[in-house]
């Protein structure tokens, strides 16, 4: 029977075969034997003696042992780095058998060169590696060069020391006028290794200025940088302005061998207003930008403006300083100062703020007995402005009359203005009626001191046609008139009008009619004043009651729904305030204060609704489809207007809309116009407009919506 791996069967197992791989190797390096039997190891394994012929440079560990049932087994060998070349016999011996295989051990030789960085700036540094084949025995001296010494520079020999395999050594580098590729090679034991490297002229890396803003005329300086040290011929850097209106350099600049930077100047010219100028170098192809911005000069003062130039003592003027521009960060801070302080002061400084142009400023006055004119000056940057104002005595400015047109038998009021506060004592105004048997005044009306304007009542009778009383007011030697139109009451509307109220309504008493609408609006851009209830007719108990005053160029809208609410306006409606106003069920909302000039309140459209404040033009704008406007005018009611028809047709009168929503008055008709507009209130020529003319004729149903 055979024996396994193919030993004849009972044949003794011994050594076949020993090698080494590789079988040669640098010192310091490893091989590996492998020891083949004639047969698989029995029992306990195989103990084969390994040795070497000289452990100085190659050494194994012995025995190596077969593992039983294996018929082969591989060892280290082990080797140390050698000056010289040597050759080691590696002996494997078993069973009687011994069988040899040499491993040669060789010096280490050159094997790589690296540089890093690859490509510098002339001037900067680079740095290579040399690398051995394996550990030096002794100290390995590495011969280096470089091929244009003129741009590179290597320090030769490079050593490498005992028991290392590598060695690092610098290249230095010099400025060159153009990119260079030097080679450096490094050689040892027969053995070349070279790598290239690059030096470049250097680039431009940066252009600064300074100052970065300078007011035109004054002078500003340019930096370039380059990455790197100019060649002996040094850099023709160009350099150009975007603006040179505003700002010029000199090009191209010169970086001189052997540096780095250079500054140039830059030159301004005056501008009028604030320019930003770009400033670019280019060199090498690459290009470098900075900002100067080149600004106008400082703001200096232009005028001094009084308004009003006149003004009663006690009152104030506004004066006004002008620069010829633009405020620096901080402000300017004028002086200003008045001639006569006796009559007219100033607080002083006034600052004009950071990056406007002008100020305005209080000039305070004092009562004076005769007209005196005061100089107020200004002065900023060695720059003095003056102009004058005109303190006069306290006189009257104005007399008025609101509204001016009323219907005989109701108030107008009347007031009368100074072109200043009185003075102490108050200003006793003689008021009088070129007609007091229609317009009655109560004179003198006194101005209270400090204040510049009175009220009084104006008190007219009934007329039977329009009439102009001239109001008379006269005041320490001055004297100033208005005119009161007093109309006559209109005839009443036909039977059927409704008892709601619109327009320019005056109710000289009480007035109780029946209605049938179910919402009631009150409109109104003139005067509306007296008592006014409406009471609903079939059953209903809810109620609308107006009390106090509409004053002129206010509309005022009431709508209220049939749940038996009540709703109380009390107190007056004026200008330039406002109030809002709220509806309910079973509640009576009261409302008192006042309302903003050409507002409107609107009380509730459904139950528990709010009110709204709104702003409308107090007009009717009619002839727009399917929209119903519910807006009547009572008995004995009057409605101011001023149609514009379609057609151009324009016309001012007095009368009245039915509950159908017709229009009456003088001279009234649509006249196959497509739209009309009616303005209630004061009318655009502002004439007095009269009743005693006006007919019954019905102009076709308006429908429209409140503007």
């Amino acid at each position: 029977m055979g024996g396994v791996y193919g030993a004849p069967a009972g044949a003794a197992i011994t050594l076949s075969s020993l090698s080494v791989s590789p079988s040669t190797v640098v010192g310091g390096s490893g091989s590996i034997g492998a020891i083949a039997l004639t047969g698989a190891a029995l029992g306990s394994g195989a103990s084969v003696v390994v040795s070497s012929s000289n452990t100085n440079i190659a050494t194994v560990v012995s025995p190596v042992v077969v593992a039983s049932g294996t018929a082969s087994r591989t060892f280290v060998v082990t080797t140390k780095p050698v000056i010289a070349t040597a050759v080691v016999t590696i002996t494997a011996s078993y069973g009687g058998v011994s069988k040899s295989a040499t491993l040669t051990v060789t010096p280490p030789t050159l094997s790589t060169l690296n540089i890093s960085p690859v490509s510098v700036v002339g001037g900067a540094g680079s740095t290579a590696l040399i690398r051995l084949t394996g550990l030096a025995a002794a100290n390995v001296s590495v011969a280096v060069a470089s091929s244009n010494t003129n741009a590179a520079t290597v320090t030769s020999p490079v050593l490498v020391a005992t028991g290392a395999y590598s060695k690092t050594f610098a290249i230095t580098t010099k400025p060159v006028a153009t990119a260079t590729v030097v080679t450096i090679t490094a050689s040892y034991g027969g053995v070349s290794r070279s790598a290239t490297l690059t030096v470049t002229p250097p680039a431009l890396s940066s252009l600064a200025v300074t100052p970065v803003s300078v007011v035109g005329g004054a002078a500003s300086s340019g930096i370039l940088t380059l990455n790197g040290f100019t060649a002996a011929s040094g850099a023709i850097v160009a350099v150009t302005s975007s603006n040179t209106s505003a700002a010029t350099v000199a090009s191209p600049v010169l970086v001189p061998g052997g540096s780095y930077y250079k500054t140039f100047a830059i030159t301004t010219k005056p501008v009028a207003t604030a320019t930003v100028v770009t400033i670019t170098a280019t060199y090498g192809g690459i290009s470098k930008t900075a900002t100067l911005t080149v600004t106008a000069p400082p703001a200096a003062l232009s005028a001094l403006t009084i308004s009003p130039a006149s003004v009663g003592g006690g009152a104030s003027s506004v004066g006004t300083i002008s620069l010829t521009g633009i405020t620096p960060p901080a402000g300017a801070s004028v002086a200003v100062a008045s001639s006569n302080t006796n009559v007219a002061t100033v607080v002083s400084p006034v600052v004009v703020a950071s990056g406007t142009v002008s100020k305005t400023f209080s000039i305070v006055t004092k009562p004076v007995t005769v007209g005196t004119v005061v100089t107020i000056s200004a002065t900023y940057a060695g720059v003095t402005k003056t102009a004058t104002l005109t303190v006069t005595p306290i006189a009257l400015a104005s007399v008025t009359a609101t509204p001016y047109i009323v219907i005989g038998g109701n108030s107008s009021v009347g007031a009368v203005n100074l072109n200043g506060p009185a003075p102490a004592a108050g200003a006793s105004v003689i008021v009088t009626s070129s007609n007091s048997s229609l317009a009655t005044v109560v004179s003198p009306a006194l101005i209270a001191a400090g204040t510049a304007s009175r009220t009084f009542t104006i008190v007219t009778k009934p007329v039977n046609s329009s009439t102009v009383v001239t109001i008379t007011a006269s005041y320490s030697g001055v004297t100033k008139t208005t005119t009161l139109t007093v109309a006559p009451a209109p005839p009443p509307p036909p039977a059927s009008s409704s008892v709601s109220y619109v327009g320019n309504i005056v109710a000289p008493s009480d007035i109780n009619a029946q209605a049938s609408l179910l919402a009631c609006q009150v409109n109104s851009r003139g005067a509306l004043s007296g008592t006014m209830t409406v009471v609903e007719q079939s059953g209903q108990t809810h109620a609308v009651a107006i009390a106090g005053t509409l004053s002129s160029a206010n509309v005022m809208v009431v709508k209220y729904n049939t749940l038996h609410s009540e709703v109380t306006l009390m107190g007056q409606l004026q200008t330039d305030t406002e109030k809002q106003i709220l509806n309910g069920v079973l509640q009576a909302i009261n409302a008192d204060g006042s309302l903003g000039s050409k507002a409107s309140v609107n009380l509730g459209l459904a139950a528990t609704a709010p009110g709204i404040l709104g702003t409308h033009s107090g007009m009717l704008r009619v002839g727009v489809t399917g929209a119903l406007l519910r807006v009547n005018v009572a008995a004995n009611a009057t409605v101011l207007y001023h149609m514009e028809a379609g057609n151009g047709v324009v016309t001012d009168g007095i009368g009245y809309l039915d509950k159908n929503n017709n229009l009456f008055g003088t001279g009234i008709s649509q006249g196959g116009a497509d739209a009309m507009t009616i303005h209630f209130g004061k009318t655009s020529s502002g004439y007095a407009l009269s009743g005693s003319s006006w007919t019954s004729s019905t102009a076709s149903a308006l429908t429209g919506q409140v503007n």
